[in-house]
């Protein structure tokens, strides 16, 4: 009975979590404009998923790739929706059924049913998390979970129609996995998870990494062992060689291997950039609103919703930052080095082509979620309380905006 009840102090919470973030997904689902440039009820289209959601539409009526023959510089971009063609395809692969089957269902209905699959990709993902803190903070995973759950800009652009819920889900999954091989865990999982990370996102790059450091000490858990090494040299080589298709086809049509200039337009200087102080405002501003609010990049701009992004920004960051010394625990250095190499990507790119948009960084969210774990447990209460009331503040409002919209 005992264990019994122990197991059901532990699932439970985490239920109550899957149920609440599957309830705001599914209310966004529905919600959220669809339409070129539309807001409703305090929520906004997003100016990417009609890009992807043309992505998906081309696959399920045509059954073939589609080519990118405009960037997002080209005029009208955004009201056509045909720059991400040059996007690896799994994630819309995977999106296909849902599409075809909400267009069976009632005509027009893909795009629904897209978004449902990407909101249980979402749900995947804060399990996949949880499953993470409990290996590394046992105690604090169903804080964790509900973090991940309430937090708005996760659950917003994790029910959009584009590659991101299920590269989110694969990146969390990698992580896992590349912990339990440095604890001794088997490698076999890595090989299809590295090329479902490469065939989701070119990003998925950062990631590959982690098992190879996972075989050096302080990393591993069991010291150096050269066996270790080829396994993961293996397992990362074989999802490289998988997906090394699409990247040859990429080089082939647009004369780039990942082909980010085709879907963007050329980049500019990172030195030009820095140069600029008011863009880099604009870049750290557009950063933080698109992190805890892109419903409605209108309102964002208001000193309430700035105020709550800033006390929300350092619920999170502040226990990291008073209880450093935990993290020199060798048990947190994979989730602190995928954090490190997803910044380090992501600070070129975003100088090179003035783009901030915190999306970018949010298959780091279980890493970061891990890290905030072990440093407040054992006692996670009073900074899961602190980290939870911005997130519950920005609901209100965005279900006070929604019934006023009635």
């Amino acid at each position: 009975m005992a264990k019994i009840g122990e197991h059901m102090n532990r699932t439970l919470p985490l239920a109550s979590a899957l149920l609440v973030a599957s309830a705001l997904r599914l209310f966004l689902a529905f919600e959220v404009p669809t339409r070129f440039e539309t807001r409703s009820g305090g929520l906004s289209w997003y100016n990417d998923e009609r890009a992807h959601a043309n992505y998906v539409r081309h696959l399920a009526s045509d059954g073939s790739f589609p080519v990118q023959v405009n960037s997002v510089e080209v005029p009208g971009a955004f009201a056509r929706g045909d720059f991400e063609y040059y996007q690896p395809p799994l994630s819309y692969l995977a999106l296909v059924p849902a599409w075809r089957l909400g267009e069976a269902v009632r005509p027009g209905q893909g795009w629904l049913f897209a978004r449902l699959l990407d909101a249980l990709s979402g749900a995947a993902t804060i399990f996949v998390a949880w499953l993470l803190v409990r290996r590394i903070a046992p105690g604090a995973e169903n804080w964790a979970a509900w973090l991940l759950a309430l937090h708005p800009g996760f659950c917003y652009q994790g029910v959009l129609v584009s590659n991101d819920p299920i590269f989110w889900l694969l990146g969390a999954a990698f992580l896992l996995v590349s912990v339990e091989f440095a604890r001794g865990g088997r490698a076999w999982a890595l090989a299809p998870l590295a090329a479902g990370l490469m065939l989701s996102k070119s990003s998925g790059l950062t990631l590959l990494p982690l098992p190879l450091l996972a075989a050096f000490p302080p990393f591993s858990a069991d010291g150096f062992r050269p066996g270790k090494l080829l396994r993961a040299v293996l397992a990362v080589g074989i999802g490289l060689l998988v997906a090394f298709p699409w990247y040859l086809r990429n080089h082939h049509l647009y004369g780039s291997w990942m082909a980010l200039e085709v879907g963007h337009g050329a980049p500019g200087s990172a030195f030009g950039t820095l140069e600029k102080i008011r863009v880099l405002k604009m870049l750290v501003l557009y950063f933080s609103t698109s992190l805890w609010f892109p419903m409605d990049m209108d309102w964002v701009v208001h000193p309430v919703p700035r105020t709550l992004f800033a006390l929300a920004s350092a619920s999170w960051i502040v226990p990291l930052a008073l209880r450093w010394k935990r993290f020199r625990d060798p048990s947190t250095w994979l989730p602190g080095a995928a954090i490190l190499l997803g910044v380090a990507a992501m600070v070129p790119y975003s100088l090179e082509y003035v783009e901030s948009e915190a999306r970018l960084l949010f298959h780091l969210l279980p890493a970061f979620v891990a890290l905030w774990a072990v440093a407040v447990h054992p006692r996670p209460a009073r900074w899961g309380a602190l980290a939870m009331a911005p997130c519950l503040l920005t609901w209100a409002w965005v279900g006070i905006l929604f019934l006023r919209k009635g």
